[in-house]
């Protein structure tokens, strides 16, 4: 009786695994997104930055210097302590498109200074990313928001890390490349549940018709996930620009405790997700876990079945993911596939465990 459960199990879960990738991320693998040709929609990017000289310095002169007939460039200095503002006074000196904004006292997180800047905005249309960002080309301004002129009130971009030395590098980005076919894939079928503030655009009249970030206000975090995660049900029509003109690079973390204290941030915000996403998320992780732990008991317990469904799921998910990594550039992970796959439910689980014993911190990344 036992075995016949959990063979049946493992076949269920392996059914399911198998219409995640042979169906699910076919939208994506399969999305081709024209390229434009022209674009005047009027955008203002907003950085918002706490003590981040170093990055505004090296990163800033490539947003200023952006080919889009019409942009501002506006950094909400949050109380920095480093310089920056002269950096910034130093800068507006000679881009007169950048502006400066001081938001005055801020709770912690960036919600404060983000709202300061967007109310700050004077063009409708506002592409946001952080300090220590890089654009992938003098045309991202132009790519993020060319789906604007067709209609879309918020556009989804891709943010993927620098591929350095190492395997933390590598797991980072592996890690990114999978949550990034998560929220890319649910918006092409209509269900966006989550953004990233490192390359996320919208309408300024969206951002003030919804209140704001006022709806998870007592969370640190949560100014993209949870704010593209509360538009659900407004009836409101979300693109994505992954054409590589629109990626938006940054640099991972260096030691493994940054990135956990990192993720421990980011991942907070998932208990207030809608229920439905959280379910279909859930789902997705546990059956990735039952797989996986299912079959290994299964190579004693009823080996062919095992061997077979092994297979055929790594043999789809594999012949998948290198359609996507391929597109998103991660040529060199594609070795490593099964070895990350297999380390991914691990990784979901420890989170999952140590984000109820998280404490939040005043930190404000």
């Amino acid at each position: 009786m036992l075995l016949s459960f959990l063979c049946g199990l493992f076949i269920i879960t392996t059914l399911f695994q198998m219409g995640l990738w042979g169906f699910f991320f076919t939208r994506l693998s399969r999305f081709l997104q024209p390229e434009k040709k022209t674009n005047t929609i009027p955008v203002s990017v907003i950085i918002c930055a706490r003590n981040e000289r170093e990055n505004l310095q090296k990163n800033l002169p490539f947003i200023l210097s952006q080919s889009h007939p019409v942009f501002e460039v506006i950094v909400v200095d949050d109380n920095s302590t480093d310089g920056s503002r002269i950096l910034l006074e130093q800068l507006s000196q000679k881009h007169t498109q950048l502006r400066v904004v001081d938001p005055g006292e801020t709770r912690a997180g960036k919600k404060d200074a983000l709202a300061s800047g967007i109310q700050a905005a004077q063009y409708p249309y506002l592409l946001l990313t952080d300090a220590d960002c890089r654009p992938a080309s003098a045309f991202w301004i132009t790519e993020m928001c060319a789906p604007f002129g067709e209609g879309a009130d918020l556009v989804l971009g891709y943010a993927p890390f620098y591929p350095e030395r190492g395997v933390l590098n590598r797991w980072q980005r592996f890690e990114a490349w999978h949550t990034a076919i998560l929220y890319l894939s649910a918006a092409r079928w209509g269900q966006p549940y989550m953004g990233v503030g490192r390359n996320l655009a919208y309408r300024k009249s969206m951002f003030e018709a919804e209140g704001g970030f006022e709806s998870h206000a007592d969370l640190a975090s949560g100014d993209d996930d949870l704010f593209v995660n509360g538009l659900m049900d407004k009836n409101l029509r979300v693109c994505i620009s992954i054409r590589r003109k629109a990626w938006m690079y940054s640099r991972a973390k260096k030691s493994w405790s940054s990135w956990r204290r990192q993720k421990q941030r980011h991942l907070s915000t998932g208990i207030r997700y809608r229920r439905a996403h959280k379910l279909g998320l859930g789902l997705i992780a546990f059956s990735h876990a039952l797989h996986w732990l299912l079959g290994f008991i299964g190579l004693w317990l009823f080996p062919a079945v095992a061997i077979v469904g092994g297979i055929l799921r790594l043999s789809l998910a594999w012949w998948q993911a290198v359609r996507l990594m391929k597109r998103f550039d991660s040529q060199d992970l594609i070795p490593f596939f099964p070895i990350l796959d297999l380390l991914l439910p691990l990784y979901h689980l420890w989170f999952s465990l140590s984000i109820f014993g998280f404490r939040r911190k005043a930190d404000w990344h």
